[in-house]
């Protein structure tokens, strides 16, 4: 019996031991986590004094886990130490002041969106350059070797590796850079308050209601300048008061007008005689009514200074019935053509002379003004009107107007691409240089936040939809959930002699709609997609005929030369060259392209 009991305690005090052992080591675990997570560089060799530490504990019994804890206290704080020494302290973000809190509140009161803080990223444009050469400055630290026998791969790679990216990209910035932010306060939102208030408006906190955004309202992706010193900033670059008019007054016609925010400050400046508004949408209507009533009122006869025509500025027809209507014909006996005749600017049936006339070489006293809609018809009303040129029909049958757009900013980018770029350069922009000068006043960082200039404060993009849309433009078109595009302001005056010429412009409007799908190609290449043996319209453009004197030396277009690559003069001996050609296609619109619309669009 003496025997089973040693025997027993014995087996017991194996057991108390074991146990006494594995609590130790996964306390030591427990405490070698806890350093690597405070970022300790040698996990390894604390795991291994740990142990050692355990395992001289376990063979005393006064060594109990309250002493290795105490032991493994200095370590932690050690450890804190090291990790607080080696990060950098993270700057404190600045905590917002009374007035710009009443500011925010007031913002989103005002314009129902929030008022945040721009937060800088990757694509803040001028911020990324700072950033990139900021981090660029700063040393790099080099990685520490890892233990253990290094990869084959590491020792025989001689070549040179690419360095870490770091640092952000820098972004290209087009024009100026953009101007400092203005600290938002109560000042600057009660000055801003004031530059939105209108006689013929209700208050700026009203404006939601009484325009609505939306399909049953009419005004889906329709917006309007809100901002008066924006207006006026916009009309000083229309010339209005151009030195070459010499004093002649104007007469604005204003496409997609709103409410009349542009109609109200026109009106104001001597040298406007008269705004003459296109708009349908009943909303708006109401308020440019009010404003002619009130105009009345101030003074007897100063509002027919403002008219009106309840039709879409995007249909062709409008144009027609606003020349035969008579709302231009106080503009009668006024400009002149080259055969001493008076312009009759109360009729459409009458072909216009050429460029070479005496009423387009001057300016005409008509201004043409358009905050064109975020949607394709927007930009189809703009290419139309800029197409017109060559052949002078709409009211370029009247003279050289001058035109001036709010618009997109992807169409203004399109507009202005110049020859190589293999992105933007395309049909729009070829056809527009060619016929006439685009210069833009305002760029989208200029016009930014959006809610400080324009209505509604975001802003949303049509979608791209066929031609054989059944209702009015640009109303009847869902949304694409696309938001906030940037706004520019630009320019187009017809040059006074254009590069293409009226009888051309079929044959140039063909050639760059087929050419500018293949705009990586040889133009030699091209050419045979577009009719069989197109190539040989080169033979007519090579520098053979420039000995002969049929071409210029800058008209010269080699089979090599890639489609983006040609030049507006290129693009003009080429619609020239391909108009003369013989066996070109005998109907050069294709009919296919264009479904037939039954229903009509009113």
């Amino acid at each position: 019996m003496a025997s089973i009991s040693n025997k027993s305690a014995a087996s017991m005090a194996q057991l108390v031991g074991c146990f006494r052992h594995a609590v130790t080591i996964a306390s030591a675990r427990h405490a070698a986590l806890f350093s690597a997570q405070l970022g300790s560089p040698s996990r390894t060799f604390r795991t291994s004094t740990a142990f050692a530490s355990s395992s001289s504990s376990s063979s005393s019994s006064s060594s109990s886990p309250s002493s290795s804890s105490s032991s493994r206290e200095p370590d932690a704080s050690a450890t804190g130490d090291e990790s607080s020494e080696g990060k950098a302290a993270k700057p404190r973000r600045k905590r917002r002041t009374k007035e710009e809190m009443q500011a925010a509140r007031m913002a989103n009161l005002t314009f129902g969106v929030p008022m945040r803080s721009q937060k800088r990223t990757r694509t803040a444009l001028g911020g990324a350059i700072t950033a990139s050469k900021t981090l660029g400055e700063q040393p790099t630290e080099e990685p520490k070797p890892k233990r253990g026998r290094p990869k084959a791969s590491s020792v025989t790679d001689t070549k040179p590796k690419a360095p870490a990216r770091r640092g952000l990209r820098p972004t290209k910035t087009i024009g100026a850079e953009p101007p400092v932010e203005e600290k938002l306060d109560q000042e600057v939102m009660v000055k801003l308050m004031q530059q939105m208030k209108y006689e013929h408006l209700p208050p700026r906190d009203e404006w939601k209601t009484t325009f609505p955004n939306s399909k049953q309202h009419q005004t889906s992706y329709r917006y309007f300048v809100s901002n008066r010193a924006t207006i006026k900033d916009i009309i000083s670059h229309l010339g209005i008061q151009d030195p070459k008019r010499k004093g002649e007054k104007v007469t604005i016609i204003e496409g997609y007008p709103g409410p009349g925010t542009f109609a109200s400050e026109l009106l104001n400046i001597p040298e406007v005689e008269k705004v003459i508004a296109l708009e349908a949408t009943p909303c708006y209507l109401e308020k440019l009514e009010l404003l002619q009533s009130q105009l009345e009122e101030r003074q007897p006869g100063e509002g027919q200074r403002l008219d009106m025509l309840k039709e879409s500025a995007y249909m062709w027809d409008t144009y027609t019935q606003l020349v035969s209507s008579g709302k231009l014909a106080h503009l009668n006996n006024r400009v002149s053509t080259s055969d001493g005749n008076m312009v009759d600017f109360t009729t459409n049936d009458f072909i216009a002379a050429d460029h070479s006339d005496v009423n387009w070489q001057n300016l005409s006293p008509i201004i043409f003004l358009a905050q064109l809609p975020n949607t394709v018809y927007g930009e189809q009303l703009f290419a139309q009107i800029v197409a017109a040129i060559a052949s002078r029909i709409w009211l370029f049958r009247h003279g050289r107007i001058k035109l001036g757009f709010i618009c997109g900013e992807s169409l203004a980018k399109r507009c202005l691409a110049e020859a190589g770029d293999k992105i933007s350069r395309g049909k729009l922009g070829t056809t527009v240089q060619c016929l006439a000068d685009v210069e833009v006043h305002r760029y989208a960082h200029e016009l930014q936040p959006h809610s400080h200039h324009f209505f509604p404060p975001t802003m949303t993009v049509g979608p791209r939809v066929t031609v054989s849309g059944t209702s009015l433009i640009p109303n009847s078109n869902p949304s694409t959930g696309l938001t906030r595009t940037g706004m520019v302001m630009m320019t187009v005056t017809p040059k006074k002699t254009p590069l293409i010429k009226a009888k051309e412009i079929e044959a140039f409007e063909f050639i760059t709609r087929n050419l500018f799908i293949l705009r990586t190609k040889p133009i030699g290449d091209a050419l045979t997609h577009v009719a069989p043996g197109g190539q040989n319209v080169l033979k007519m453009t090579s520098k053979e005929q420039v000995e002969r004197g049929l071409i210029k030396s800058n008209e010269v277009i080699l089979p090599h030369e890639l489609v983006c690559d040609l030049t507006n003069v290129q693009w003009a001996c080429l619609a020239r060259m391909f108009d003369k050609w013989p066996f070109r296609p005998r109907h050069l619109f294709e009919e296919g392209r264009v479904k037939p619309d039954n229903k009509g669009r009113n």
